[in-house]
């Protein structure tokens, strides 16, 4: 299909405007969804915390129903954003790679030079500015942020319960 000068057109144009979505999106939202990953990622270390505490017998065990009933879907959250710009970022690399192959294949689909300018064009413009998820320009969402707001949580985590076990006394549940 991708032999018609007319399809590859439309699927510039399409790609085109699915990059301008996505800007303004980000224009529109990408500051609310900053705010969106802090705050989950607050709420993730918080409630960990709690949990870490009530298996540690600080809490009753009903707090453990409580902050992993808040934990879990916090986590999904931000799971299945993070897979959703993965899964655009992919599919950005994929539609590059089949433009490239289309490109540098032997057997030219059409001699038109107006066909392979377009295919020059989109080739270039796909492989200068992949398309991606990004918050403000701070941020990629995809699965490296993912790993990166995991790595965070736990090493809060690990400094809050050095604290909590190191200085007992001043939480006021010495044994």
């Amino acid at each position: 299909m991708l032999e018609s000068f007319d399809y590859l057109l439309q699927l510039k144009l399409l790609f085109d405007e699915i990059r301008k979505l996505t800007l303004m999106f980000d224009d529109l939202f990408g500051w609310s969804v900053c705010a969106l990953f802090t705050v989950i990622f607050l709420d993730i270390c918080v409630n960990s915390y709690w949990i870490f505490l009530t298996l540690s017998n600080v809490f009753e065990y009903y707090f453990l129903y409580l902050t992993a009933s808040t934990v879990l879907p916090l986590i999904a959250i931000t799971t299945l954003l993070c897979q959703a710009g993965e899964n655009c970022k992919r599919q950005s690399l994929k539609t590059g790679i089949l433009i490239q192959r289309l490109l540098h294949s032997k057997y030219k689909y059409t001699n038109a030079k107006v066909y392979n300018d377009l295919l020059f064009e989109f080739a270039m413009e796909i492989q200068q500015d992949p398309m991606k998820i990004a918050v403000k320009e701070f941020v990629t969402v995809d699965l490296r942020l993912l790993m990166k707001i995991f790595t965070a949580i736990v090493t809060y985590l690990v400094i809050l319960l050095q604290f909590r076990w190191t200085y007992p006394e001043d939480y006021g549940d010495a044994v």
